[in-house]
């Protein structure tokens, strides 16, 4: 039997509209819970941009947010026919060790704000953009996020944000061709980061103590599950520890090669319901 299924959001189990999610996926999960076992969404998204999905599905017990950098309970109440009979509760239940210490989060700001990018900080739990930048991100990210702005918090510095304990992630948007190894190379020179990109000209930077990895872990420890028989989804280079730590682990045809080297499987797209496919595939091995 598999103890826990641990999926990505992006790329993954949303559609690339990155909002819809298949009636087969919505099924494969259902019916996986309710023979017992735990679901849990791993996604690189903070909270507030996966609050309405998990409303929608009905039936997650954990989500693992900002990459690994914050774990939560789930509660929800609704039906599992693809909507929620009242919202959903989020219950954080990590210890916060994940989180950056006070000084390397202005390092890291200093190095990125020399460049056009648009900069996320993640923070207790809430995502912040700076004031003077909210055009920007409304011309480049509402396609992707709807009602963007009911999600974010709006600050006139970031510097203030920065200085306080609990920052969780930077996300760092329209990263130019010209400028992202640069970027990439003096990120990786501060040391005790986790840097990825779940797409091109985007990339994301957390604690390397920040994994998906470890907060699956983390999670198979507090349910009294074992790795091996956990599953995991996904298709950017944000899943690879994750899938690497699974007993069985699948990359999605859309994924990148770096996932599908590491996973056992390779299954259909994230367009065509690749997480059903991959549950039928692992309740015939686990």
């Amino acid at each position: 039997m598999i103890d826990i299924i641990a999926v990505d959001l992006d790329g993954t189990l949303l559609s690339s509209d990155s909002h819809t999610i298949s009636q087969k996926n919505r099924d494969a999960l259902s019916k996986a819970h309710k023979d017992g076992t735990i679901i849990a969404v791993a996604t690189g998204r903070p909270l507030q941009f996966c609050e309405h999905i998990i409303d929608d599905l009905a039936h997650i017990d954990y989500l693992i947010a900002s990459g690994g950098a914050a774990v939560y309970e789930v509660k929800n109440s609704g039906f599992d026919i693809g909507y929620a009979k009242e919202r959903a509760s989020f219950t954080r239940i990590d210890d916060g060790s994940a989180d950056f210490d006070t000084e390397l989060p202005t390092k890291v700001y200093d190095i990125v704000n020399k460049y056009p990018i648009l900069i996320d900080v993640h923070a207790n739990d809430t995502e912040y953009i700076q004031r003077d930048e909210v055009g920007k991100h409304v011309a480049t990210r509402e396609k992707i996020i709807a009602n963007l702005f009911e999600k974010l918090t709006v600050v006139d510095d970031l510097r203030d944000i920065l200085t306080s304990s609990g920052v969780q992630k930077f996300i760092f948007h329209e990263v130019s061709v010209d400028d992202y190894e640069t970027v990439l190379r003096q990120l990786k020179e501060l040391g005790g980061l986790m840097i990825t990109s779940s797409y091109g000209g985007l990339i994301e930077v957390t604690t390397e103590r920040a994994t998906k990895s470890n907060a699956l872990r983390f999670l198979a420890q507090k349910t009294g599950s074992d790795m091996a028989k956990v599953m995991a989804v996904g298709d950017s280079d944000n899943d690879i520890d994750m899938i690497e730590a699974a007993g069985i682990g699948f990359a999605t045809e859309n994924a990148i090669d770096e996932v599908k080297d590491v996973a056992q499987f390779t299954v259909t797209t994230n367009d065509n319901s690749a997480v059903a496919e991959a549950i039928k595939i692992a309740k015939g091995i686990l």
